[in-house]
């Protein structure tokens, strides 16, 4: 499916200051800044956990969230959980 609209909950996957300066980018960041103590202080097997939650959270907004990788000029495709 490819997506050429992005909408502000969009976390756009890549580097430099395209994608870090992006709405959706900088929403999620403070999102996982928010749970960064609880990740932190939990144990190895339970740091996953925190990250699926951070990922349900941010997929649960409206609009949803979605995590888009890049697939070519301006056009992008959802990058599924894992990548999240």
């Amino acid at each position: 499916n490819h997506i050429s609209i992005l909408r502000e909950n969009d976390v756009l996957l890549g580097r430099g200051g395209g994608t870090n300066n992006h709405k959706g980018n900088i929403k999620f960041r403070k999102l996982v800044n928010e749970h960064k103590i609880k990740y932190l202080a939990c144990s190895k097997v339970d740091k996953p956990k925190v990250a699926r939650q951070v990922v349900q959270i941010w997929r649960g907004l409206n609009p949803p969230g979605r995590f888009l990788a890049p697939n070519g000029n301006q056009i992008w495709m959802e990058a599924g959980d894992k990548k999240a």
